[in-house]
């Protein structure tokens, strides 16, 4: 639960509330959307964070000690399982004395870039389902995600689209979205920018 829509967001330990929740669904859903029942919930944010390092001399950390993140899809789950399951056999062969030089620290040669990149697509991933986007959506403006840090000029269409530029690891460079949150193309299209710009905003 992000928070309510109006003003800051509440403290971490503040109880969710049935009336919190049914804001955030009419704001979303429409406003006839109602909650049926509040059974169990509790606060999360956004933070986003990640070790340098795995492995600090005889200590190699895993899970939530070296990554954390907005818990949208729960890959958070499925990347400790990993780090868990790289770690564990060369430990293992450490104990038993049959590793080879160089077992140990390529956990965090092979953990580290993935859990970057599940960082990278989480934090893309909580712009787009901020409630605050989805007012930006509901005023039929497109938006224009550049993942390789590079400014793109988006021309006579600036009044209809946001451009919004970040660095990631992802093989893709840029995305372009639709109102209603649809990719309308991408850097790995044929097609350029202008034609989907013009195909889409007029």
């Amino acid at each position: 639960m992000f928070g309510k829509l109006s003003g800051a967001g509440p403290a971490r330990n503040e109880p969710v509330t049935a009336d919190e929740i049914g804001e955030v669904l009419r704001a979303v859903y429409g406003p006839e959307t109602g909650l049926g029942e509040l059974r169990e919930a509790s606060r999360f944010s956004d933070a986003s964070r990640q070790l340098e390092r795995y492995r600090e001399g005889r200590v190699l950390f895993a899970g939530d000690a070296v990554h954390i993140h907005l818990p949208i899809g729960g890959q958070g789950v499925n990347l400790g399982i990993q780090d868990a399951v790289n770690l564990g056999w060369k430990l293992a062969a450490a104990v038993r004395g049959w590793a080879p030089e160089g077992l140990l620290d390529s956990y965090h040669t092979e953990r580290h870039p993935v859990a970057a990149r599940v960082l990278s697509n989480t934090r893309a991933q909580g712009v787009l389902n901020n409630p605050a986007k989805d007012k930006d959506l509901a005023a039929v403006r497109g938006l224009l995600l550049s993942l390789d840090d590079t400014s793109r000029s988006i021309g006579c269409w600036a009044d209809r689209v946001d451009h919004v530029t970040a660095k990631t690891a992802e093989d893709i460079d840029a995305v372009l979205i639709r109102p209603d949150g649809y990719i309308a193309w991408s850097g790995t299209d044929e097609q350029p920018l202008e034609t989907a710009l013009a195909r889409w905003f007029g």
